[in-house]
């Protein structure tokens, strides 16, 4: 069996995009080898797949020694990963710059290399690692990013001949699974929705202090890492605000949970900062808005560019014009008052996303590419 091995520096288990590739290249045929690191504060990796098999590396946080024990940990695990695969390796996939710092370190590199890209390179100009791949990055053969905006920055930032391949994070499609199986009619109120890292710039201290104007049915939800210090001190403002009942922090739901949590819920938010360039091109890239949709959620989203036309465009939401603690729970409140709205946009989300917004379908260009490659070294 051929094998493709996956450098992911960050937890596979928080990138589901990682995760997906992994599944579809056993799919087309790969055995798949993924180097990563559990999550913060867990012992293991939960992801599991058959025909992958998992490279755990300890988690190691901090700079300077700490740095050094982690690189020589991936540097290490890739080289002898490398010697396994021997002659039945045919490619590598490095996310994020410094995966491909970790990649580029071991000697006898396979002939194709896939540079993946999950966020933009925010300290192009500081960080020694992305910097450096200005020379580095034409030793891979193939470059992905998540979102098409991203691609034309990156383009600029690294001066590349040609654009990369878009690859948005998209869900797995499951079309099996029947949109309403397995979830209750019967709700305690009605269930606003948010999937992901927990902090400001998604906007959260501004959802919370929106909550007090809502109806007195309608509560937040919040699924995402809580142990951290700003998960604490939104807590804490949901207290001081007096709202502490109807904001409800569930902690970390494993990926393989998170879409039957989802579809219990009545209505998914996804408001994210315009500041920062990062925020601003993430239409492709923030994986929570294809969650909702997958899930049969209508949702909330902001104004960054192509959101509106994504949502009220397709009439599977709706668009904040202001962070307005009032227009947001006029809002939430039409919704909670139209169930059936509430129903047709979230089934209207869920055929989009079996169609068009998928995994299976955005990636299927780049099996293409890799198996006509395969083709030629033979």
């Amino acid at each position: 069996m051929k094998k493709i091995i996956l450098i992911s520096p960050g937890p596979v288990d928080g990138y589901p995009p990682v995760q997906h590739q992994a599944r579809l290249l056993v799919q087309a045929g790969y055995g798949v080898e993924l180097i990563s690191t559990p999550l913060p504060g867990v012992g293991e990796i939960a992801f599991s797949c058959p025909n992958v098999t998992i490279r755990s590396i300890a988690l190691r946080t901090g700079r300077g020694v700490a740095s050094i024990f982690r690189t020589t940990d991936f540097v290490h695990m890739i080289a002898g990963v490398r010697r396994f695969c021997g002659q039945a390796l045919v490619a590598e996939i490095a996310y994020d710059p410094i995966g491909m710092f970790y990649s580029d370190l071991v000697p006898f590199r396979p002939k194709l290399r896939i540079a993946h890209f999950h966020e933009t390179l925010v300290h192009f100009d500081q960080l020694r690692v992305e910097k450096r791949l200005r020379g580095a990055i034409r030793g891979f053969q193939k470059i992905i990013v998540a979102d098409a905006e991203r691609g034309e920055i990156l383009q600029k930032q690294l001066k590349l001949s040609e654009l990369p391949m878009v690859v948005p994070n998209y869900p797995m499609a499951d079309p099996e699974r029947k949109l309403f199986e397995d979830v209750s009619d019967i709700r305690d109120g009605f269930e606003v929705i948010y999937c992901g890292s927990i902090g400001l710039n998604q906007k959260l201290d501004f959802v919370i202090a929106s909550v007090a104007h809502w109806p007195p049915s309608a509560f937040l939800t919040i699924i995402g890492n809580d142990k951290t210090t700003i998960a604490q001190a939104l807590k804490n403002d949901a207290e001081a605000r007096g709202v502490k009942d109807r904001v409800r922090f569930e902690g970390w739901v494993d990926y393989s949970q998170l879409e039957m949590r989802l579809r219990q819920a009545d209505l998914g938010i996804c408001l994210l900062a315009s500041g920062f360039e990062q925020l601003r091109t993430a239409l492709g890239a923030s994986n929570k808005r294809y969650q909702y949709m997958q899930a049969g959620l209508p949702q909330i989203g902001d104004m960054n560019p192509g959101v509106p036309q994504f949502l009220e465009g397709q009439k599977i939401g709706r668009v904040l014009h202001s962070y307005s603690e009032e227009e947001l729970a006029r809002i939430v409140a039409e919704y909670e008052d139209d169930p059936d709205k509430c129903r047709e946009e979230g089934a209207r989300a869920r055929e989009l996303h079996l169609t068009k917004y998928n995994y299976q379908m955005v990636f299927a260009p780049m099996l293409d590419w890799l198996n006509e490659q395969r083709m030629t070294m033979q």
